[in-house]
């Protein structure tokens, strides 16, 4: 039964785990930018107060950028006619398949973001696809209680948690160059020097799209291991079976040959010692009432001279690893 517990709470986690990473992937709470805007109205610039971007409480995530409340009439200038989505929100460009003439003089410090910002896409696509495979195979594995199956799926579960380890390594790799390294208006780099209101007077944190991440990780990782686990009680369970069915016949083969040498004939008997029969008596023989044969066993084999060799509870100690997955 604790195999089957194991397994089974493995298979639960693995679920959870592609939940926790599509969630993440999906969602734009990676980094939350608040700005507190009554506070900085006539400290800055009128018009950039307005209209630049970064004058806004906005919140990032891997597709897009958004702009809560309803100061949003900013959006519908036309230069964002081609980027905004959902009205208030704005397509990330920073991956930049094909490189933009504006991005072309940024120099190699935002060259290496639009690659670390490719790697983190890619690492959390393949981490999605391998959790979704895991959590097919940990429910067939469940089922069939297989120590070869379920040794795999812990395998693409170790894989999923490398490759969530690893997106969440380039997130922070292009987040530090944007913030240190990147000396251009729409990145934080400058704030310090041209922007010291805007930055007093903004709040950066990470949101819940960033700590999903992590937490997908560490789920997939304890699912891994959970995985192992179930699978050395599945391969313990099958060596302790198969022991036992090995002992099992060898006793039983032992006990029909003591029944087959208990068997004692009339002709064993020595006949010059019986002496005469008198006339008119029956053979003592024929007289003798029907032979009863031993009792049989449940293996077709008889109980004899004490032996005994019926069925035991063979149960192994890891019970049946697929009832927890069907119950």
């Amino acid at each position: 039964m604790a195999g089957s517990l194991v397994l089974g709470f493995a298979t639960f986690l693995t679920v959870t785990c592609v939940v926790l990473v599509a969630v993440s992937f999906s969602t734009e709470h990676w980094i939350d930018i608040v700005v507190n805007r009554e506070e900085i109205k006539g400290k800055v610039d009128p018009n950039m107060y307005k209209t630049d971007l970064r004058y806004f409480t906005r919140y990032r995530g891997l597709f897009r950028t958004c702009f809560p409340g309803n100061e949003t009439a900013f959006l519908d200038d036309k230069n964002y006619d081609d980027d905004r989505v959902d009205g208030s929100c704005l397509i990330e460009r920073g991956y930049e398949l094909t490189r933009r003439t504006k991005t072309s003089n940024y120099g190699s410090g935002y060259t290496t973001r639009i690659h670390l910002m490719r790697c983190h896409f890619a690492f959390f696509a393949i981490t999605l696809l391998l959790s979704v495979i895991s959590a097919i195979l940990g429910g067939v594995g469940c089922f069939k209680a297989s120590k070869t199956i379920v040794r795999a799926t812990a395998l693409f579960m170790f894989l999923s948690a490398f490759f969530i380890a690893g997106g969440m390594a380039f997130f922070h790799g292009y987040e530090y160059l944007e913030k240190n390294k990147i000396d251009k208006d729409e990145f934080s780099a400058i704030y310090a020097s041209k922007h010291a209101v805007l930055k007093a007077n903004s709040t950066t944190a990470y949101g819940y799209s960033y700590v999903l991440g992590w937490l997908a990780m560490a789920v997939a990782a304890i699912a891994a291991l959970l995985y192992l686990g179930a699978a050395y009680v599945i391969a313990a369970s099958e060596r302790y079976s198969k022991r036992h069915r090995t002992a099992e016949r060898s006793g039983s083969f032992k006990g029909s040959e003591r029944f087959q040498g208990s068997m004692v004939g009339v002709n064993d008997y020595p006949t010059s010692q019986m002496g005469a029969m008198q006339p008119g008596y029956p053979d003592p023989y024929m007289m003798t009432a029907a032979y009863q044969y031993p009792e049989v066993g449940n293996y077709g084999y008889p109980v004899v001279m004490g032996y005994d060799n019926t069925s035991k509870n063979t149960e192994s100690p890891a019970g049946s690893a697929s009832v927890a997955c069907r119950m």
